[in-house]
């Protein structure tokens, strides 16, 4: 990646709600920790923006995904009800 600054995506595993965009990725792993959320997968992608004919519609470039979902217990279980944007 050229940008030495990773933004990242913070999304629920178990939902695919995505909670928070184009963050900072301390800043993700803070904020879901903060917020009773455990790590599940830290995922970088890379597409190509090409169609199914081959032909570039969108520029190239990597997203990146931080999976969470809520700890086990009383301290997670308000964690998912609490994200509403």
């Amino acid at each position: 990646m050229e940008n030495t600054e990773q933004l990242i995506d913070i999304v629920d595993n178990e939902t695919g709600e995505i909670y928070m965009c184009d963050i900072l990725m301390a800043v993700a792993y803070l904020w879901s920790i903060q917020r009773g959320f455990r790590i599940v997968k830290d995922d970088l992608e890379f597409f190509d923006g090409k169609d199914h004919h081959g032909r570039q519609v969108w520029v190239p470039r990597y997203y990146h995904w931080l999976y969470i979902e809520p700890k086990e217990g009383a301290e997670g279980d308000p964690a998912r009800e609490m994200q509403y944007c």
